[in-house]
């Protein structure tokens, strides 16, 4: 069987794939069409917090940065005094410190 779709003539597997991107199998609000990544699992999706889990949770291909939870660092102003505050998956970059440093 031949299915016309969009203007497209495809056969039936290309049909179904096709026609899966518009479901959303988890529930979470999102299709593949829309972006989600693994329409599997509900709470990965693009509207999803990124948290520290190695998944790509928020579907931007990115995994883990700018999580609302990880752990704490301090990296340094232009002064040099480590108080600015960094959540991350993973160590800074740049210098940094584990706690804040009071500044003059």
């Amino acid at each position: 069987m031949i299915f016309f779709w969009l203007a497209c003539w495809m056969d039936d597997s290309t049909y179904l794939e096709e026609r899966e991107r518009f479901f959303d199998r988890d529930g979470d609000g999102f299709t593949p069409n829309d972006g989600d990544c693994d329409d599997a699992n509900p709470m990965l999706h693009p509207d999803a917090d990124e948290v520290c889990d190695d998944l790509d949770n928020n579907c931007d291909g990115l995994l883990d940065i700018d999580p609302i939870t990880g752990s704490i660092w301090y990296t340094a102003n232009a002064n040099g005094c480590f108080d600015q505050r960094v959540i991350a998956c993973f160590p800074p970059d740049e210098p940094y410190q584990v706690t804040a440093e009071d500044c003059p």
